[in-house]
């Protein structure tokens, strides 16, 4: 696995520094794009032994600037539970590569509430789910430690409705894949708010899945 990644970060670097030098960035007006930014806010259904319902609180983040024919795009999942610090999750990803083509270089960094505790580096691939008839995106990384593999995928159901399916696996030499599954069906109510209700499961154990309901807005 260590050869693997090594090889996967050095072709990186290498394909980083031949954009650079086959595709020059253009003296031009750079360009902010924004995508799907939101927060969050739902109510866990199980109670907590205490008889409580979690809140989680998860914001959305996505921005790409063009400078040019070059892109520096962001996305960041960013949540926690009942505004504990303790309790902080974050997944930021960073693309980077010519603006018109669905391949991008990507760092890949997860984060908790004591600071970063594992980055990788892939591609992100984003035609797949097109021509599939959706929208969303495949991410292939890696470090030393593992391989991870992400798809988003979600389509418009007509009528307001969305759905929206997020499968994440790690692969590594010494344990079993580890997977993460969320499903999601989104309804509109405006333009910038929707009802939703999303299953998280692990490693498609549905007797341990977790199950919330709540709103999103659109900013």
């Amino acid at each position: 696995m260590k050869k693997i990644t090594q090889t996967i970060k050095y072709a990186l670097l290498a394909g980083t520094l031949a954009l650079g030098l086959a595709s020059p960035v253009r003296a031009e007006e750079p360009k902010v794009n924004f995508g799907y930014n939101a927060l969050e806010t739902a109510v866990v259904t199980e109670r907590t032994p205490e008889g409580d319902r979690s809140v989680r609180n998860r914001l959305l983040s996505n921005v790409a600037l063009d400078i040019g024919d070059f892109s520096l795009g962001y996305q960041g999942l960013n949540e926690m539970n009942n505004w504990y610090s303790d309790t902080y999750f974050g997944r930021n990803r960073f693309m980077f590569g010519k603006t018109d083509l669905p391949l991008k270089f990507l760092v890949d960094t997860k984060a908790n509430s004591e600071g970063i505790f594992d980055t990788k580096f892939g591609v992100r691939y984003t035609d797949l789910v097109k021509k599939l008839g959706g929208y969303g995106y495949t991410d292939v990384s890696a470090n030393q430690d593992a391989l991870n593999l992400t798809m988003f995928y979600g389509r418009p159901l007509g009528k307001g409705f969305s759905a929206e399916i997020s499968q994440d696996c790690t692969l590594t030499n010494e344990e079993k894949p580890a997977h993460f599954t969320e499903l999601q069906l989104n309804k509109s109510i405006t333009e910038n708010l929707s009802l939703f209700g999303r299953a998280e499961i692990q490693n498609f154990d549905e007797d341990s899945a977790t199950y919330l309901v709540g709103a999103s807005i659109q900013f």
